[in-house]
């Protein structure tokens, strides 16, 4: 029973008024996942947050309204076509400009990965495929912003799960030997936990 943290961030939101659009719609995706059916507010949230804040504000808006969230002023159609506007050249998906980023290029497949029997998704998400396949380092691992990382390469493995690939068998996400397994392996700290580069201190996000 989630209710009570339920009913705590439904008055959070109605008091605090957060500005920020990804944060919105993560605490809407939140509220969807406590609650038997999705409280009006993420509705709401939905609607003001949508577009606001680059990508990851149309990606969220795709995730919420995958997960149920109703929405008067957007469609999944408008959003999977906004979301494919925007793919780079290379295949993948960036913030900003025609090159494409690990995370963001993840982050969107998992948003598209419902519509993945569409024809025209179907091909931007198989160059998508294609530019993580080449982006995957002889580690096995991923990195973003020039650092190599675990979150990266969960990231992706989430992806090609929602996407129906076996990141662990598939030939194209084995690099020299190494799987997306061993990657993440790699940041393993001598308590089991991980860090976020290599021989650095734990990290909680890691």
């Amino acid at each position: 029973d989630l209710s009570v943290y339920c009913n705590a961030l439904q008055d959070y939101l109605a008091s605090e008024n957060p500005s920020a659009a990804v944060t919105c719609e993560r605490m809407a995706l939140t509220l969807a996942a406590c609650a038997p059916e999705p409280p009006a507010i993420c509705t709401e949230l939905l609607d003001r947050s949508a577009g606001q804040m680059g990508i990851m504000s149309w990606v969220f808006a795709l995730h919420l309204i995958n997960n149920g969230v109703p929405s008067e002023s957007f469609t999944a159609e408008a959003i999977v076509s906004e979301l494919l506007s925007r793919q780079s050249s290379d295949g993948g998906w960036s913030i900003k400009g025609d090159a494409g980023d690990v995370d963001v290029t993840t982050m969107t497949l998992q948003a598209l990965a419902p519509y993945r029997n569409t024809e025209i998704v179907s091909d931007a998400i198989s160059d998508g495929i294609a530019f993580l396949s080449a982006a995957q380092l002889p580690s096995g691992a991923y990195q973003s912003l020039g650092v190599e990382n675990p979150e990266s390469t969960a990231q992706v493995w989430t992806a090609l799960s929602l996407l129906g690939i076996d990141a662990l068998e598939d030939d194209r996400f084995i690099a020299s030997g190494n799987t997306l397994l061993d990657g993440i392996l790699q940041f393993r700290t001598a308590d089991g936990r991980f860090s976020h580069t290599h021989g650095g201190e734990v990290s909680d996000m890691a």
